[in-house]
């Protein structure tokens, strides 16, 4: 429906983020999202980094895909951008090929409700763009605040293009409405679209 994805693109508008139609894939819910992603970018045996803990039902996806799991811990601010600092380097030192993807919840996350504030954000897309290392921001629960401001979304802070936005209205509308959708660039999601089924 094009007129959803002009309809979602313009709702990211309000946060931020300088989208049109042509960013946005609708899925059947974010795990479809998370599904075509790994198809896109993933080959047996890569890497990802994964919050420890990460979201319960996203593992059997990546494990369906061999990946390698890089585990990063958590503080109350949310995913620990010093230590993936820390661990792409030990990686770099071992000759390791660096992750395909970071998997981040940045809104609270899945299963301990951090919320990473905006300079933690920064930080997470300045090492990730500095690497050449994607982000997959899976934003189910933003929508979902009681009080306090909203920090911005990773793809409002995305300057290179690498940021995949995952959303969905299963948490806003009803679980059984199965209506997702991945914002990234326009190329992208034209190559995502041929993996659709």
């Amino acid at each position: 429906q094009p007129s959803l994805r002009e309809w979602l693109a313009n709702w990211m508008k309000e946060d931020g983020c300088a989208l049109t139609a042509d960013h946005i894939l609708i899925t059947n819910g974010a795990k479809q999202g998370i599904d075509l992603i790994c198809r896109l970018l993933l080959d047996e045996g890569d890497a990802i980094v994964v919050t420890a803990p990460t979201y319960f039902t996203a593992i059997p996806i990546f494990r369906n895909y061999g990946a390698e799991f890089i585990e990063v811990g958590q503080d109350g601010a949310g995913l620990d951008v010093a230590a993936l600092e820390a661990a792409l380097d030990t990686r770099a030192a071992a000759d390791k090929a660096p992750p395909k993807f970071i998997y981040n919840i940045p809104e609270f996350h899945n299963p301990t409700g951090a919320t990473m504030p905006t300079a933690r954000r920064e930080a997470l897309i300045a090492l990730a763009e500095a690497r050449g290392i994607p982000i997959v921001e899976d934003s189910p629960y933003r929508r979902v605040r009681f009080d306090g401001p909203d920090a911005p979304l990773l793809k409002a802070l995305d300057r290179s293009g690498s940021v995949f936005h995952l959303g969905t209205f299963s948490k806003l509308v009803a679980p059984g409405l199965r209506i997702g959708w991945v914002a990234a660039e326009p190329g992208v999601v034209a190559r995502v679209v041929q993996l659709k089924s």
